[in-house]
């Protein structure tokens, strides 16, 4: 009896807010990708996943909040790592602006348990080893606001959280190179500047070909993703300075502070 098929998979990881979604939508739009978006995505259906033919021959998913299971994704054959990234300022500034409800009440993003803190939570809980000070410190900051009820609520601790949020998951890419893990790391910035470009580089790391509908992805897809994502506005590249209109001084201190040592080697000048 011959073996069932097994669908190429591949991960869009990374930080949250750093153009997962719009890069799940436009290689959800190729005729050879199944995209799953993080929303709809069911651990109990992965031999479906991999294995069946609504999926095949490429099956995405968009799971940031998986960033921290390295071992467990290098595990499946043939894995490819798309590593979302992103200004950690504008990343910052998406963070602040989101909310998620529990029960009735809206709560932040960075301070809701399904949230910022469940992603701080668990990357640390995979460096928690390191011997960077510089990062034990920055998380025993996060720690020192999450105690102190005067100032857990604050627009420094909020900041501070979102900051540290995308400061953890960019030292967790290393750990993905050192596996020898095929990634791919994609800045969204390139995405909305050079589109086509940055496009068929990722289709050529996907050993996929190309189709003009990665391009195309706004009218293939209606209604909202996760975060509240418009799926059917078209690429552009208004998000890349909205940060200037919401940041502080002070805010930007503190991100300056937080992520500039990961930053400035990645490209990204902060001063």
């Amino acid at each position: 009896m011959n073996e069932p098929q097994l669908n190429q998979p591949v991960f869009i990881i990374g930080c949250q807010r750093s153009g997962t979604t719009l890069l799940n939508l436009m290689l959800d739009s190729h005729p050879n990708v199944h995209g799953v978006d993080e929303m709809h995505f069911n651990a109990g259906h992965m031999r479906e996943y991999m294995f069946g033919s609504a999926y095949r021959p490429c099956v995405c998913f968009k799971l940031p909040t998986a960033t921290h299971t390295v071992q467990e994704l290098k595990t499946f054959p043939g894995v490819k790592i798309l590593w979302a990234l992103r200004d950690p300022r504008q990343v910052v500034a998406s963070m602040l602006k989101l909310s998620l409800h529990l029960e009735d009440t809206p709560i932040h993003w960075i301070e809701h348990p399904i949230g910022g803190v469940r992603e701080i939570d668990n990357c640390w809980a995979l460096l928690a080893d390191t011997d960077d000070e510089a990062l034990q410190e920055l998380v025993r900051q996060r720690d020192t606001y999450a105690r102190d009820p005067e100032r857990r609520h604050t627009r420094e601790a909020h900041v501070h959280s979102a900051a540290l949020c995308w400061r953890l998951k960019q030292a967790i890419l290393p750990l993905y190179e050192s596996q020898s893990i095929d990634i791919r790391v994609v800045r969204y910035e390139n995405i909305v500047e050079r589109s086509e470009d940055e496009a068929a580089r990722i289709l050529d790391f996907l050993g996929l070909p190309w189709d003009d509908s990665v391009l195309n992805h706004h009218r293939l897809h209606d209604g909202q993703s996760v975060g509240r994502t418009d799926n059917t506005r078209a690429i552009d590249t208004n998000s890349l300075t909205l940060w200037t209109q919401t940041l502080s001084e002070d805010d930007l201190a503190i991100i300056h502070g937080v992520c500039n040592t990961a930053a400035n080697p990645l490209g990204y000048d902060l001063a």
